[in-house]
């Protein structure tokens, strides 16, 4: 028994890695029959709305932890980070990800931590030491996965048992100006836009956690603000 409990953190970041990959592959496949990248959005954050704000509400209910109200820095923050991490973010992720393929959806989604160890480290979160054998380390995956997620934009390849086959550009957001041959770099550029947006997110959560530390209460109103942004960009 001790030695399963010891795996428990791996093999949970072994399904989350399985079910980020599934989750990919059900939304390729749905934007490439007809569905727009911004309709999917809006529904996927109008949905996390739905089921989050009662399983919020009764679960402070049988407890004496009131659901935290917001102020007008708190509201600006949630807001800012909403606009990031969740509206800018998801456009972006899957714009690039119905210009491209489900494959390269997933390898450059590999580099959000490569990205945001670097802006960590300009932005003075995180500390380096060349003599650090974690340091170097890090170091060395950053290398590795940008020059790995480049690799895949610049040298395409023939697809495998045609896999992937032409879509339509009609329902992407350049569709009346991209020609077929662009859209594979078209597409990469938006996916490494997304990784900045989602790396950023994750910085944000820092100084935003310390002011709100509800963590629950913080979920519930970013799906909320989500969904409010997404309605906007669908008019």
């Amino acid at each position: 028994m001790g030695k399963i409990e010891e795996y428990k953190p791996v093999m949970a970041l072994t399904m989350i890695q399985v079910s980020y990959a599934g989750v990919t592959l059900s939304a390729r496949a749905t934007l490439v029959n007809g569905l727009s990248p911004r309709v999917f959005i809006l529904y996927r954050q109008a949905f996390a709305t739905i089921f989050i704000f009662p399983f919020l509400y009764f679960s402070r209910r049988k407890s004496e932890i009131t659901i935290s109200s917001l102020d007008l820095r708190s509201f600006s923050l949630i807001f800012l980070v909403s606009l990031i991490g969740l509206t800018v973010n998801q456009n972006l992720y899957l714009e690039g990800l119905y210009l491209t393929s489900s494959s390269m959806g997933s390898a450059v989604s590999n580099i959000i931590p490569a990205i945001t160890f670097l802006i960590s480290f300009l932005a003075g979160y995180e500390k380096v030491n060349l003599r650090d054998i974690r340091s170097l380390a890090k170091i060395a995956g950053t290398i590795l996965c940008v020059a790995g997620a480049v690799s895949m934009t610049l040298l395409r390849g023939p697809k495998i048992l045609n896999s992937e086959s032409a879509i339509p550009l009609a329902q992407s957001l350049l569709g009346n100006i991209l020609k077929d041959q662009n859209m594979w770099l078209v597409g990469c550029l938006f996916l490494f836009s997304s990784t900045l947006c989602w790396a950023f997110w994750l910085i944000l959560q820092v100084p935003i956690s310390s002011y709100y530390p509800d963590n629950l209460s913080l979920s519930a109103w970013m799906c909320l603000f989500g969904t409010i942004q997404c309605i906007r960009c669908t008019v």
